[in-house]
């Protein structure tokens, strides 16, 4: 069986550092090799989940984590940066007429 999809430039350039941990059938555990791409895989996850989906033809839900050897984490500063310039969080500070308050990290990273 050929099973076509399409995968976004973006989206291929953040699975080239993926690696499936672990997969029981509706989730999978993917990690990261570069810590510096994780804010751009976390923001992939949602397309990811579609993608699966159309494959296999049930929802897959997506996990990320970081290897724990990877090199030099990402700086809080930089996780910051990239979390408050996503265009999704900018639209939503538009539609919702929002301010972000704070930042941090999920309780995994």
């Amino acid at each position: 069986m050929l099973i076509e999809a399409e995968v976004s430039p973006s989206l291929a350039a953040v699975m080239e550092h993926l690696s499936v941990g672990s997969f029981d059938g509706s989730e999978c555990e993917l990690v990261l090799d570069d810590p510096t791409k994780q804010f751009g895989a976390k923001s992939k996850l949602e397309a990811m989940s579609r993608l699966a989906e159309q494959i296999t033809g049930s929802p897959v839900r997506f996990t990320l984590s970081v290897r724990a050897d990877a090199d030099t984490p990402v700086s809080e500063h930089a996780s910051q940066h990239a979390a408050t310039n996503h265009p999704l969080v900018k639209q939503a500070q538009e539609l919702f007429d929002a301010r972000i308050v704070s930042v941090e990290p999920d309780a995994g990273d």
